[in-house]
């Protein structure tokens, strides 16, 4: 039995969560099926860790225009949650996903 694409990406993560290329083609993957409360869980991780230049942000908008007819809404951010680091922001997406978030400072092996 040959793997989807969904599940290649998706082990893809495990080794390597914020890999925005990765986080990218999961959402497009989760689009050409038509999974949308998916593409737009992924989208969001991928916005707040890439310097998009827009292509995204269209997805995310269709995404959301989709699925108006099944209820889903935008998420509206607090002025705190807007201020918090992305590193923050990060950890709590990989506690959401079942990830443990291993000690990272930058120069560390």
């Amino acid at each position: 039995m040959t793997a989807s694409r969904i599940d290649i990406f998706k082990q893809m993560l495990v080794s390597d969560p914020i890999n925005s290329s990765i986080l990218f083609g999961l959402a497009k993957e989760y689009e050409k099926v038509g999974q949308t409360t998916e593409m737009i869980e992924t989208l969001e991780r991928y916005l707040a860790i890439a310097d998009d230049e827009g292509n995204a942000f269209g997805m995310l908008a269709r995404a959301y225009e989709t699925g108006r007819a099944t209820g889903l809404k935008p998420k509206r951010l607090t002025g705190a949650e807007l201020r918090l680091p992305a590193r923050t922001v990060i950890r709590q997406w990989l506690k959401n996903i079942g990830w443990r978030w291993k000690s990272f400072e930058l120069g560390a092996a």
